[in-house]
């Protein structure tokens, strides 16, 4: 019988349960908003996202996709724009005001994922973290 404490699932679970706690702690009163939404955020900082991709990413269901940024549209901090290429298809733009919150957000990510990393070296900060994205970019 395996110990559960060898088992990839439950340790990168408790990880992700770790990581998602720490960083609701850090927003949820600053910012009054949810690890999804920051999600939404930073994944669109960098480019212009429809919906779908952002829910592929993020691993959410295009009706929670949508809760989310209706949210983050009402507050101001992104916009819908129409694709170019392909008119039924929306895609999610950061304003200013959300382009310096999702600044910020990054920030605030990364003292939170530190505090939780802590025990690593940045050198197994690193490994861990090339690992887990090669795993997420190769899955099925």
């Amino acid at each position: 019988m395996t110990n559960i404490m060898n088992s990839f699932g439950f340790l990168s679970f408790k990880l992700g349960e770790a990581l998602e706690g720490n960083l609701e702690k850090y927003i949820s009163e600053k910012y009054q908003m949810k690890s999804r939404e920051v999600g939404i955020m930073i994944a669109v900082k960098e480019k212009k996202l429809s919906q779908i991709q952002i829910g592929q990413i993020l691993k959410l269901d295009k009706n929670s996709v949508r809760f989310f940024i209706d949210g983050l549209e009402e507050r101001n901090y992104v916009y819908r724009e129409k694709n170019p290429e392909n008119r039924r298809e929306n895609l999610i733009c950061l304003t200013e005001q959300g382009r310096n919150l999702a600044e910020e957000l990054s920030k605030t990510l990364s003292i939170s994922e530190n505090e939780v990393l802590n025990v690593l070296s940045l050198e197994e900060k690193e490994l861990l973290k090339s690992i887990l994205k090669k795993v997420y970019e190769n899955r099925g």
